[in-house]
Formats: C-alpha cells, sequence, structure tokens
C-alpha cells in the first residue's frame, strides 16, 4: 500500500480530485481503494473519505 501526505495551507473548498497514471511500464495496473482528506476546522480535526473501489 503506498500513502502520500501533502501538507497545504487552506485553498477553500475542494471541487476535484484528479487521479491517474500514463499506463507506462509492465505491471503498470493498480488499485485505488479510497482517498481521504485529512483538514483541520478551527481547532477540529475533520476527515472526509471517498471510496473508490477501483483498478
Amino acid at each position: 500500500m503506498d500513502i502520500f501526505y501533502i501538507k497545504a495551507v487552506s485553498l477553500g473548498d475542494l471541487e476535484k480530485v484528479l487521479i491517474s497514471h500514463d499506463g507506462a511500464g509492465p505491471g503498470n495496473g493498480w488499485f485505488l481503494d479510497k482517498i481521504v482528506i485529512k483538514y483541520k476546522e478551527g481547532e477540529e480535526a475533520q476527515e472526509v473519505v471517498f471510496p473508490c473501489n477501483r483498478y
């Protein structure tokens, strides 16, 4: 499993997430289980989960 963490300043409302690959190389397929977005709203930590379940 690969996990990527990206820290950033608040950019406002999330409108779109694009996940892709170029299909190059042997064994290039992969499975995307879910996308998890974590952020702080004031002092409250929030988490939104987008289930994908796609190859």
